[in-house]
């Protein structure tokens, strides 16, 4: 005998308001349905009434997620188009938010899956080392919702003083150790090995990004694949897994937190001096032009795609988030699951619904 059991919109084991509706036989899933519409606000319809430099904050605030990756990709789609180039200095100090983002993000995102296997000491462990990320984030400005880029640079320097790099180091070995911990907890092996699992021809097949792709082995990490700004410049370690399963993906974050750090490290070594923009922003963009990006969030690739009118003025801009790339992973994972599994599987995909929605 089977039943539906809705999970949502709102519910403790939910961050954003979302339905999921489960079909169970006995105790296993059969099929899985989502319900979406609860987090559009018309971002996009919002921006070409808005002048350049009044562009960035709205797209910042998408989410809290993946907030700085948002605002990266469309400035790098509205610089292409207006033909600006950032500075050496301002493109590490890019780089440097995106990777504190990144490792705050997937660090939460493990802590929120072990709470809901009941895995809470190293949770309360994980969570701590996010909020030290987030502190060093609060040097750009803002902990969440940064706002620091500029059409062609960035409109303020943060103060990078020694002690910022001391306390990265720190933060990095104590990183590592967490790590280190996170994957021998045998706790943690038996919930999550053989749970959830996505082949490898199905993410190929409907082309899965971000960890949940690098997880099934797939490397696909647009920071290699394609670099942009101080990326190019740095060395990158691509992590994936082969383990395809819950295990693997919070394997595949906890190593690419720790691969962030490095790269901050790195980045910060390396920053060269200079101004932080070179050149004045145009007070319209190009007649009937247009130009896209790519930047690797999070979660995974974010694509932008902007167009100006014959007027010089911004026609359109779209987003295109992860989450809606990762969505066909959901029945994928789920599927023939147990139920008391459900929560965990939908939160190691890492969906952020604010940003696919916009």
């Amino acid at each position: 005998m089977s039943y539906l059991l809705p999970i949502g919109p709102w519910h403790p084991a939910l961050d954003e308001p979302v339905v999921y509706k489960l079909e169970i036989a006995g105790t296993r899933i059969e099929k899985v349905e989502i319900e979406l519409g609860f987090n559009h606000r018309g971002v996009e319809a919002l921006l070409p009434t808005l002048l350049p430099h009044q562009m960035i904050a709205p797209l910042a605030q998408i989410c809290g997620k993946c907030s700085y990756a948002n605002a990266l990709v469309a400035t790098t789609a509205l610089e292409t188009l207006c033909g600006l180039v950032a500075p050496p200095r301002a493109r590490y100090l890019r780089l440097i938010t995106a990777e504190l983002e990144r490792a705050a993000s997937h660090l939460s995102n493990i802590a929120r899956t072990l709470r809901l296997l009941g895995i809470n000491l190293a949770a309360a462990r994980l969570e701590e080392e996010s909020e030290g990320v987030r502190q060093l984030l609060a040097v750009t400005g803002n902990r969440i919702y940064d706002t620091f880029n500029l059409l062609g640079g960035a409109m303020r320097s943060p103060q990078l003083s020694a002690e910022f790099l001391s306390a990265v180091e720190k933060l990095r070995k104590n990183v590592y150790d967490s790590v280190n911990r996170l994957l021998d907890n045998r706790q943690l092996e038996r919930r999550t090995i053989g749970v959830g699992i996505i082949g490898y021809e199905q993410a190929g097949e409907y082309g899965l990004v971000g960890p949940v792709a690098r997880a099934c082995e797939i490397s696909n990490d647009t920071r290699a694949t394609q670099p942009y700004g101080a990326y190019t410049d740095l060395e990158l370690r691509v992590v994936t897994q082969r383990g395809r399963d819950l295990f693997s993906r919070l394997a595949v974050r906890a190593l690419e937190a720790l691969e962030s750090l490095n790269l901050v490290n790195q980045a910060l070594r390396r920053l060269p001096e200079g101004g932080l923009h070179n050149e004045m922003l145009p007070p319209l963009f190009p007649v009937s032009g247009e130009a896209s990006a790519m930047v690797e969030s999070p979660r995974g690739e974010v694509f932008c795609y902007a167009a100006s009118d014959e007027k010089g003025r911004l026609a359109r801009i779209k987003l295109r988030p992860p989450t809606t790339r990762n969505l066909p992973a959901l029945p994928l994972s789920l599927f023939g699951q147990e139920l008391d599994d459900a929560a965990a599987i939908i939160a190691s995909l890492d969906y952020c619904f604010a940003c696919g929605e916009r």
